[in-house]
C-alpha cells in the first residue's frame, strides 16, 4: 500500500496527468470527500485515513485518496457503510457466513448457530471484531452431515411431500375402494413401487412412485377423467368427473373398471360390503342375490362371504343383460 508522501516523483506531475493515468476519471477523491460519503466527522476520517488501509497520494501537497483502493478495502470490511446505501463487504460475504446469514440458512435460532459452530468445532474467522464462517469450511462440513438441512431445501422437500397422495386420493384416481388402496401398499406384487411418509397424521406416496406404479404394471389404471381439486375437503382433495354425456350404466362400467381387476386377484371370497361396492349396488341387494341362490356364499367368523366366480359370472351376466 502506498502512504502518504511516499510515492516517489509526484513532485512535477499535476492532477490532470494523475487522472490521465488511471483507467477512467475520478481515480483519485478528496479526504473530505471520503469522509463524507462514510458519513464520518472530521476527526473519524483522518484517523481512518492514517490506518493506512488503502492507496493514498499527495498533490500539490494535498492527500488524496485512491478510489480503486478504496472501494477495494470497502468490499473487505463490514463497518463502515457509504451514506448512498451501497452495502460494504461484498468480498467478505462471498467468502463467509455471519451467525445472521446461517441463522436464515439454516432456519435456526441464534443461540443454537452459536451452540452448532462449537459443538461442532466449526472455522471461525475475526472480519471487524465479529465472528464469521468462511464458506468452504461450512459447505464442506454441511456436506458430510444429514441432521441439518437449508431452508430452501427444506421447503423444496415440504413442497414435494405435499404433492404427494393421501390413500384416499390414489384410490379414488385409480377407482377403487379405500381399504384396498391401503392392501395395494401391502401387496408383495406391488408394495415396491410405493415409499410412503407421513405428514400431517396422514400416509402419503410420492407422485413420482404413484407414475411408475402406473406405468410398471397393466392391472391397474386411472379412471376416465380426474380433476384435482382444493376444495372444502382440504388441499390436494380429488373429485372424480365422467362425461356429462355419459349414461348411468357406462358410468357404473367406468367405476368398476379398476375395481373388477382387484377382485380378480384376491382371494376365493370377498365379503358382501365388497361385492356391493364393484357392482354399484347396496348390500341388501347382494344379501337377497345370494338368498335366492344365484350367488355362492359362506358364513366364516360372523361375516357372510360371497364366493368370488360367482359374483364374476353374476356380474358379467347383469352387464350383458341377461
Amino acid at each position: 500500500m502506498i502512504q502518504d508522501g511516499k510515492t516517489a516523483g509526484m513532485g512535477n506531475n499535476s492532477l490532470t496527468d494523475l487522472n490521465a493515468e488511471g483507467p477512467q476519471r475520478g481515480t483519485f477523491m478528496t479526504v473530505r470527500q471520503m469522509g463524507e460519503l462514510l458519513g464520518l466527522k472530521r476527526t473519524e476520517w483522518y484517523w481512518l485515513l492514517h490506518k493506512n488501509l488503502f492507496e493514498t497520494r499527495k498533490i500539490y501537497g494535498k492527500t488524496m485518496v485512491n478510489v480503486a483502493s478504496f472501494e477495494k478495502w470497502y468490499a473487505g470490511q463490514i463497518h463502515y457503510h457509504k451514506v448512498t446505501g451501497e452495502e460494504p463487504g461484498q468480498l467478505v460475504n462471498a467468502t463467509t457466513y455471519s451467525v445472521r446469514d446461517l441463522i436464515g440458512l439454516l432456519g435456526i435460532s441464534e443461540s443454537r448457530v452459536y451452540a452448532l459452530i462449537k459443538r461442532e468445532h466449526l472455522k471461525t474467522v475475526s472480519i471487524d471484531f465479529r465472528m464469521r464462517v468462511p464458506r468452504e469450511a461450512f459447505d464442506q462440513w454441511y456436506s458430510s452431515q444429514s441432521r441439518y438441512r437449508k431452508t430452501e431445501e427444506k421447503q423444496k422437500e415440504n413442497d414435494r411431500l405435499h404433492s404427494g397422495l393421501t390413500i384416499p386420493q390414489m384410490a379414488a384416481l385409480l377407482g377403487i375402494p379405500v381399504e384396498d388402496g391401503y392392501r395395494l401398499l401391502e401387496d408383495n406384487e406391488y408394495a415396491h413401487f410405493f415409499t410412503c411418509v407421513i405428514l400431517d397424521g396422514q400416509r402419503r406416496i410420492m407422485q413420482e412412485d404413484f407414475e411408475a406404479f402406473l406405468a410398471g404394471q397393466d392391472r391397474f389404471h386411472l379412471v376416465e377423467v380426474v380433476r384435482m381439486a382444493h376444495d372444502s375437503k382440504g388441499p390436494g382433495a380429488v373429485t372424480i368427473e365422467l362425461p356429462e354425456t355419459a349414461d348411468q350404466k357406462t358410468k357404473d362400467t367406468c367405476k368398476r373398471k379398476t375395481r373388477h381387476a382387484w377382485c380378480e386377484r384376491t382371494a376365493d371370497f370377498i365379503t358382501i360390503a365388497e361385492a356391493a361396492e364393484i357392482a354399484c349396488v347396496t348390500r341388501q341387494a347382494i344379501s337377497k342375490i345370494a338368498d335366492r341362490g344365484k350367488i355362492g356364499y359362506m358364513k366364516a367368523g360372523g361375516r357372510i362371504l360371497i364366493r368370488r366366480n360367482d359374483f364374476e359370472k353374476w356380474l358379467q351376466d347383469r352387464d350383458a343383460g341377461h
